[in-house]
């Protein structure tokens, strides 16, 4: 019989949890291996607080499985050592391996932690003459933290340099703890005379550098940024990661290697470190030729289809609850072939019974009789229902706050670990929605057609829009009780600041009369709140089809209406100014050159730096350099025409796109506002502040968007070495000078 592991992990949030599980997946495959992947709670949560880790160690049945891997890096980074084999104490009687530390009487699998960051650190000191570093590490029990620093500070003293060269910064291993820590450290001015910040994690190290970015600092220019965990997306971070790659993904295969060694023949390797490997890039002043560009399109189509998904998604959840459905735009947007979706019986651990709700196998919804289905909850799965042939399944439990529901198991394909983590997040809600519906009907008798709405607040309104009945749900979504809400104007709660809009909401409840499905609307709580809600629900009619009122169901989706809000501002635009980035001005570029070329018509490309940036944040600070940001901002918006774009691409630098221009001339009484513009009304207390502009034309100076930026920039410095505050256009003899 093929052999069962079980792989526990923190999740797949984070980039290194999801290479380390797709090296554990790609040996399952290699080695003809069942894998069910347990995510066992977010690596970033003390002290198990919401008892995720204990709840999900209370359902599995060691029996029914032939070995664990266990990543006693990220699963036991918050609780001590004892503490950590007391709790995984049932899994430790089946043959183990931990990844990434040191578990006394089982083998470990772990990254050369020492020999990557020491080389890192040398490489720093000797190559760029750094003599004065910030570690970012996590908690003092923090494994890979304490081995990265104990190599920093071995480099440090074969260079000779002292301890006091090395100053570190303790903080939580994900992006919101590190840039909330250095935005400590801005404040503090914990950065003067620092040459260098390296990070434990590339997660952390990008995160700092993004501060430091919003500053107006530059790096590596101003200072050097590195990572030690070699994650994916230090590639694709602008300017691309200098890391330690310690080989994520093969740690994740020889591990699960070592278990199979240990399981067929009683014995494995005590100890294997897995070498590691420097990877030079520009963030420390190099660049490197083993650089991947990825495709920022592909990157943003997969974001565009997880937002389609999860749009569908939820509509699917809140109109119907179709799993059929449901699964379906699983298999089409991730292409996920099995999928078992299945409920506790009885709420708490440790849980007795589980009852299959939905199977979806081999692409196909599983026969009816197989819903309902019982099985012991420690079997997470029954193995007769696994697809034919090996699988690879992640099992995501489903929780609603504290409240225990169920579980959902799925195909593993390493680049959706996040969109998987999501789904279960809204089959949670929409599951926990149906549940109180369902008790709402038994307790109150009055809504038997709500059985097919899931959702957070239920209502009923009269054919004048009066509300008849609300449920508690009201309270906890807006804070408002039933008796507050009782006799009040239903459609009076929804667009507080837009009467047009209330009054079609209006409209299509009362006069039209048509069942609704996730209408957005926006509320405001009693606390004063903006809110975004969902409206779904059908019109009451009596036995002369008269209409009575209608009834339905709002929910909260506030949290996803901001997030991909700030997922857009995030992607777009510069959270400083509030102007494109680099990536919207390149992609509106390439858009205008198409077009352009098409229509034979003329645009201009200027590239504006200011001449005396860097004096503001040395002599009056960073506070007075980022105003000085936002006034140039506004001063360059005053100076372009409706059309044009204006974007901010680095510390102190700007790019102008002036469309559909006759000849050069046209462009020269805008870059005459601009340089009279910024250097009269821009400098802030007092300071005189002068800028350098360099101007490309399309199609004289370049055809491409990359040569037109090249080319305005070296205009641009033409116009410094002119002697500042003023404008060049681009020659082609500019290339010839050093």
């Amino acid at each position: 019989m093929r052999a069962r592991i079980a792989a526990l992990t923190s999740g797949f949030i984070y980039s290194y949890h999801r290479q380390l599980f797709s090296g554990i997946a790609k040996a399952a495959e290699a080695f003809d291996v069942d894998l069910v992947g347990i995510p066992c709670g977010p690596a970033n949560i003390r002290n198990d607080e919401l008892g995720m880790r204990n709840i999900l160690y209370s359902i599995i049945d060691p029996a029914q499985y032939d070995g664990f891997l266990v990543p006693y890096s990220s699963l036991g980074q918050y609780c001590g050592y004892e503490e950590f084999r007391r709790m995984l104490a049932p899994v430790f009687d089946r043959p183990s391996v931990a990844i990434g530390g040191l578990l006394e009487g089982h083998p470990s699998v772990v990254p050369d932690d020492y020999s990557g960051v020491y080389e890192l650190f040398l490489h720093l000191i000797r190559g760029h003459g750094c003599k004065s570093f910030l570690f970012i590490r996590g908690e003092p029990k923090h494994f890979s933290s304490n081995k990265r620093e104990e190599a920093a500070r071995a480099a440090l003293a074969a260079c000779g340099l002292a301890a006091e060269g090395l100053k570190t910064l303790q903080g939580q291993l994900n992006a919101e703890g590190a840039g909330e820590a250095m935005d400590r450290l801005l404040h503090e001015g914990g950065l003067d005379g620092l040459d260098a910040i390296v990070a434990v994690s590339d997660t952390l190290a990008i995160a700092a550098m993004r501060r430091l970015q919003e500053r107006g600092l530059r790096v590596p220019e101003d200072i050097v940024v590195c990572g030690t965990s070699g994650y994916e997306d230090s590639e694709s971070c602008s300017p691309p990661l200098t890391t330690v790659d310690v080989e994520v993904e093969r740690n994740g295969f020889e591990a699960m290697r070592t278990l199979l060694d240990l399981i067929r023949d009683g014995k494995a390797p005590e100890l294997t470190v897995i070498g590691s490997n420097l990877r030079i890039r520009a963030s420390c002043g190099c660049v490197s030729s083993e650089r991947r560009s990825r495709n920022d399109r592909d990157l943003e189509e997969t974001t565009h289809s997880y937002l389609n998904l999860f749009r569908e998604f939820g509509y699917s959840l809140i109109t119907r609850t179709d799993y059929s459905e449901l699964f379906h735009l699983m298999n089409r947007y991730l292409g996920t072939k099995n999928i078992f979706l299945s409920l506790f019986e009885h709420g708490g651990a440790p849980f007795s019974r589980s009852s299959l709700v939905a199977a979806f196998s081999d692409g196909s919804m599983r026969p009816e009789s197989d819903e309902g289905r019982a099985f012991r909850s420690g079997e997470l799965l029954p193995r007769d229902l696994l697809p034919e042939g090996r699988s690879t399944l992640v099992v995501q439990p489903l929780y609603y706050g504290r409240e225990q529901l169920g579980l959902l198991a799925m195909d593993f394909e390493p680049r959706h670990g996040l969109a998987y983590e999501a789904i279960a997040a809204q089959v949670a809600g929409a599951l926990n929605s149906r549940i109180q519906g369902d008790r709402v009907k038994e307790a109150e008798g009055r809504f038997h057609e709500m059985a097919v709405i899931s959702s957070d607040w239920l209502w009923e309104i009269d054919a004048e829009g009066i509300l008849a009945y609300t449920s508690d749900g009201a309270e906890r979504l807006m804070g408002f009780s039933r008796q507050e809400l009782a006799g009040k104007d239903f459609l009076g709660l929804f667009f507080p600041d837009d009467p047009t809009a209330r009054e079609g909401l209006r409209h299509a409840l009362l006069v039209a009369g048509e069942p609704i499905r996730d209408r957005e609307a926006s509320s405001r709580a009693k606390d004063g709140k903006t809110l975004f809600l969902q409206l779904s629900g059908t019109p009451m009619r009596g036995k002369d089809h008269a209409f009575k009122g209608f009834r339905g169901a709002c929910r909260d989706v506030t949290a996803g209406k901001r997030s991909e809000e700030r997922i857009q501002a995030l992607a777009f635009y510069d959270p400083l100014t509030k102007l494109p980035n680099r990536r919207l001005l390149e992609s509106r570029l390439e858009t205008l050159i198409l077009a352009n070329r098409r229509e034979e018509a003329l645009f201009a490309v200027m590239f504006i730096d200011l001449d005396s940036f860097k004096s503001v944040n040395d002599s009056l600070g960073h506070d007075a350099g980022d105003e000085l940001l936002r006034r140039t901002a506004a001063a360059l918006s005053s100076c372009i025409r409706e059309g044009d774009t204006l974007a901010r691409v680095g510390g102190d630098e700007f790019i102008i796109l002036l469309l559909r221009i006759k000849d050069v001339e046209e462009a020269r009484p805008i870059a005459d506002r601009i340089v009279e513009q910024l250097s009269s009304r821009v400098g802030p207390k007092g300071l005189g502040v002068t800028s350098s502009i360099g101007v490309a034309l399309y199609p004289r100076d370049g055809v491409e968007g990359h040569e037109l930026l090249k080319n305005a920039d070296l205009a641009m410095y033409a116009a410094k070495r002119a002697g500042k505050n003023r404008y060049c256009f681009y020659r082609s003899d500019m290339r010839l000078r050093p």
